[in-house]
């Protein structure tokens, strides 16, 4: 009697989990399936409707909101691979006379010798929020190498690596000025760079060497910056609440190979070996690319780096979405830095 006593206890406990693991597999197959779709419509350059479903999983990546809705005129656009697009504007090289004074040096140069901007965009970003800031550098002369990173390379660092390398080769190919601008937590990627660099002076060095400037944008830098992530994925609906659980379990299991080589690698943005001057661009308010992390990196790259730093700081600004709220003021920052560094390397 006893025994009936205790399997009949054990019962519920059984039944609970068998549904916890169904619905943990629903939930999974909800998620990836949904990541899959908006990662596909994006690689097509489908422009697909918003929904509830799409909205949750995708705003815990591309946390930014909408960007107006002003037409921009047509980049061309060679895709490199699924991961690399180079985007050129020559409609504003035709006629010199639309540069003002600061863009008119780089009217007449010719693509070969153009400087090349190489943009880290955040995860799963959509191409015509992207654009928005390609159009800034564009505008003014500059050809963009568009990287795009996805899920996996912040999930599995190796694959980080990976497309850092991709990257570096592709720049091996040409010896044009280089502009960095990442964004959030893609700045891994350019980290990951910067390792690599180290790791293969021979190679590599030439690369560093090209950098005239560097643009870092809502970086999260940190451990807190990656809970900020989290956060964010619970505001939106009940399946970002299971995606936030999903991922902090996932990076329990692999911290490892996963969060503890992430934190690692970025540190190289603190020693920064790359010399040239660098823009800092945050938000007070950001809990992803926190006040307090960039704050401490501005402080110690002129401390201890002696590093030219330039910084645009706004007291209120979402995530990744200053050039929304503060379109003007972010313009200028940009062009700003850009005299700057073209002055600095006459």
């Amino acid at each position: 009697m006893a025994a009936s006593s205790a399997e009949e206890s054990l019962l519920p406990d059984i039944l609970t989990a068998s549904s916890y693991t169904i619905l943990t597999a629903a939930v999974l197959c909800i998620i990836f399936y949904d990541l899959y779709c908006r990662g596909s419509d994006q690689l097509n350059g489908k422009k697909v409707q918003r929904n509830r479903l799409s909205s949750s999983a995708s705003n815990f990546f591309d946390v930014v909101g909408d960007l107006d809705g002003s037409s921009l005129l047509e980049l061309n656009t060679t895709y490199i691979s699924d991961n690399l697009e180079l985007k050129t504007d020559d409609h504003w090289l035709e006629d010199g006379s639309i540069f003002n004074d600061s863009q008119s040096e780089t009217s007449n140069i010719p693509p070969s010798l153009r400087p090349v901007v190489v943009m880290f965009s955040w995860l799963m970003a959509q191409p015509r929020h992207v654009n928005k800031y390609v159009d800034i550098y564009t505008s003014r002369g500059y050809d963009v190498l568009v990287i795009k990173p996805k899920p996996i390379h912040l999930m599995w660092p190796a694959n980080a690596r990976l497309l850092a390398r991709e990257v570096l080769d592709y720049l091996c190919t040409d010896t044009r000025p280089i502009v960095i601008h990442a964004f959030s937590v893609s700045a891994h990627v350019y980290a990951e760079m910067l390792q690599i660099m180290n790791e293969e002076p021979t190679i590599y060095k030439p690369i560093k060497d090209r950098v005239l400037g560097q643009v870092f944008d809502s970086c999260a830098l940190s451990e807190d910056g990656l809970d900020g992530i989290y956060d964010a994925a619970t505001a939106n609906s009940f399946t970002s609440f299971f995606l936030k659980r999903l991922i902090e379990t996932y990076f329990w299991f692999t911290r490892k190979y996963t969060l503890d080589t992430i934190l690692k690698i970025n540190q190289l943005l603190t020693k920064n070996p790359v010399k040239s001057p660098a823009l800092v661009v945050f938000s007070k308010d950001d809990p992803i690319g926190t006040a307090k992390d960039n704050e401490a990196l501005v402080a110690h790259w002129r401390d201890t780096l002696g590093k030219d730093v330039h910084v645009t700081c706004w007291k209120s600004s979402s995530h990744v979405a200053h050039l929304q709220k503060h379109h003007d003021e972010y313009v200028q920052a940009i062009q700003s830095f850009l005299s700057s560094v073209k002055n600095k390397n006459k």
